[in-house]
């Protein structure tokens, strides 16, 4: 809980001059399967960017808020304005269960987001995450798909 704490501490805090590097999105996949959830990104300098996120989860066996909070590194060319093209990061995500059941994943990523000159926004990622939910505890592939918009 601690981390998330910083994490929207040091995002409203980030300097105004990159105000007009934000992205707001969200995963229609998710969305399709029960999660709802949406995620700002903002670009603190020009390589990296924190997120903040929040959701609810109604699904079978888990249903509860959801918060998440990532940092990104792009590794991208410098005609590119971040937050777009190649990047590494780490995030975390907790599901806090409606039944006392809770859902922590953590872990490293690797992926793309691109932006068109129209501001819409898609994101395709993948990376190993360590999860904690109930007796189950192991290292998981976690994709990243969002679509969204730049602004």
């Amino acid at each position: 809980m601690k981390f998330i704490y910083i994490i929207v501490l040091l995002t409203l805090t980030l300097p105004l001059n990159y105000a007009q590097k934000n992205v707001i999105k969200g995963n229609p996949i998710a969305f399709a399967s029960g999660i709802f959830n949406a995620e700002w990104e903002k670009a603190m300098n020009t390589k990296s960017s924190l997120s903040i996120g929040a959701g609810l989860a109604i699904i079978n066996d888990l249903n509860g808020f959801l918060l998440s909070g990532s940092y990104r590194y792009y590794i991208t060319n410098r005609k590119k304005q971040i937050p777009e093209g190649l990047y590494v990061g780490a995030d975390a995500i907790f599901l806090a269960g409606f039944d006392d059941e809770s859902l922590l994943l953590s872990g490293m990523n690797v992926g793309y987001q691109w932006i068109w000159e129209s501001g819409f926004t898609m994101d395709l990622g993948i990376g190993p995450h360590y999860a904690f939910f109930g007796d189950f505890s192991g290292t998981i592939p976690y994709p990243t798909f969002t679509i969204g918009y730049n602004f």
